[in-house]
């Protein structure tokens, strides 16, 4: 996020964001089956063996590729920096970071209404992605029948249906607000809506449909493709109400997310367990699957009463420097 806000011009974010950020999908779709054929052949260990080198590679390109800000790249055009400076919402201030007690910002931040909304826009998408991504294979294992090489594969088609989701969301945001049609918070609004509302009818109607294992594949897969609508939705509003301190948003936006993941595993133990007849545990499914179709649909709601499409005061205040880590 602080990168994104140092390097890349407002208008572009939408669609920079829908195609940077889902790096990490484009990487499910292409992990998720070749694990399939990992395990078989070489065993599970090896699927941590070969990431974790990809990983390693990875960095060293970082390193050696990626510098913080455009003022410091030794290879762009002087045509290039002047556009990015002129067209950014960052402004590179006095005040180090280093400097701002995390205890006085925190208090801030939680008491910023649209930045809840963040909050409660990533609590909402980490659960519906823990279900598929934790709970999702058991599902088509246990439920439709397939192998563990259907399962991967099989497990990997939401993602592709997110990664091509996201380029089109990214696309007409952009151009939707480049030309002024739409005002940036209105297409956020919309993309909020998009994001969650179809994916949520898709995992009511899925657990409907587990006769047909194809059929609820492509429901998921598609439904799933509106997700893809997160990058240029409540992702990007976190670069808007915060464009100098993007970073903090979305450290104190992914930790809450990430609560989610504590508690998925524990209700999908506590509600699908291990029953044993097939009409149980189909229905035992169904509530796995409107819990988090619900909770969309909440969030979706909170977004569109509480978001904003102004710079909040938390990332223009100046604080007094601190005395200890804390405050």
């Amino acid at each position: 996020n602080p990168m994104v806000s140092k390097w890349v011009p407002d208008k572009e974010k939408p669609a920079f964001v829908s195609f940077a950020y889902v790096g990490g999908t484009f990487g499910s779709i292409i992990t998720n089956p070749i694990c399939g054929l990992i395990i078989p052949s070489l065993g599970w260990e090896a699927v941590f063996y070969i990431t974790a080198g990809v990983t390693i590679v990875w960095f060293l390109l970082w390193i050696l590729l990626v510098h913080d800000m455009p003022e410091d790249h030794p290879n762009i055009s002087d045509e290039e920096k002047k556009y990015i400076l002129e067209n950014r919402t960052f402004i590179d201030t006095k005040q180090k970071e280093d400097d701002v007690p995390l205890l006085q910002l925190l208090f801030d931040m939680l008491r910023c209404p649209p930045m809840l909304a963040l909050m409660m826009c990533e609590f909402a998408n980490s659960w519906g992605l823990y279900v598929l991504v934790t709970e999702g294979p058991t599902f088509f294992w246990e439920v439709l029948g397939f192998d563990i090489y259907k399962v991967g594969l099989v497990s990997s088609l939401p993602y592709l249906g997110r990664f091509v989701g996201a380029q089109i969301c990214g696309f007409y945001s952009g151009q939707l607000t480049k030309r002024e049609i739409l005002a940036p918070l209105t297409m956020q609004k919309i993309n909020v809506c998009t994001e969650f509302l179809f994916p949520a009818a898709g995992m009511v109607l899925l657990s409907y449909m587990t006769g047909n294992a194809a059929l609820c594949v492509a429901i998921l897969s598609i439904s799933f493709g509106f997700n893809g609508a997160i990058y240029a939705g409540h992702t990007t509003n976190g670069l808007t109400i915060a464009p100098n301190r993007s970073g903090t948003v979305m450290g104190l936006t992914n930790g809450f997310g990430s609560v989610a993941g504590i508690f998925v595993p524990l209700v999908k133990e506590k509600i699908v367990g291990s029953p044993t007849a097939c009409v149980d545990l189909i229905h035992r499914w169904r509530i796995m699957f409107a819990i988090p179709a619900a909770i969309y649909g909440v969030v979706a709601i909170l977004f569109v009463i509480f978001a904003s499409g102004e710079v909040q005061e938390f990332d223009r205040k100046e604080y007094k420097k601190k005395y200890c880590f804390l405050y």
